[in-house]
């Protein structure tokens, strides 16, 4: 909420246009944490049968969505000179943010674990951040003090569990 109000919670009245692609973002977020940490919970299943299965019912409930939302008129088919205009961008979207990205994602997440795997979506802001400064938009002391903040908050845990593993090695050491 920080960042969409720029630190300043009581313009979120002023900003009535944005509140609903923000919540949507915040509501993404969310369900990506519970997708990844559904992960978790199918310990026998390949990542590429997790990706598979969840991709396939996550297509059917967009599909479903959209259908429903054209046929109540809330949304307009795009024409097909119109999706054949953007072919390049849906083909990455779909193989490889769609495919590649979340495959991988689900694979690092077996390895490291959902706890672990977690902390990385932390860093998306922090790039985010930097690209932006590297392209000459100035960063506000929130947004630094954020980045800080979250920098701080990987190195801690790091460290923390760095600590939980030496502890569990020398319990075992002198069992």
């Amino acid at each position: 909420m920080l960042v969409i109000t720029n630190g300043d919670p009581s313009q979120i009245v002023q900003i009535k246009e944005y509140i609903g692609a923000s919540l949507l973002i915040m509501l993404g977020a969310l369900c990506w944490v519970i997708y990844t940490m559904g992960g978790s919970q199918f310990v026998g299943w390949s990542p590429l049968r997790y990706t598979a299965l969840t991709t396939c019912f996550g297509s059917l409930m967009n599909i479903l969505l959209i259908l429903s939302a054209t046929v109540f008129g809330a949304l307009r088919a795009p024409s097909v000179e119109r999706i054949g205009s953007a072919g390049a961008e849906l083909l990455y979207m779909i193989l490889i943010a769609g495919v590649l990205a979340v495959f991988t994602w689900n694979v690092g997440n077996k390895i490291l674990k959902p706890e672990n795997g977690m902390l990385f979506m932390n860093i998306v802001p922090v790039t985010s951040v930097t690209f932006s400064a590297l392209q000459g938009v100035e960063v506000g002391r929130l947004q630094m003090a954020g980045t800080f903040i979250v920098i701080i908050a990987l190195v801690i845990n790091n460290l923390n569990q760095r600590r939980g593993k030496m502890q569990v090695s020398m319990q075992n050491d002198h069992s």
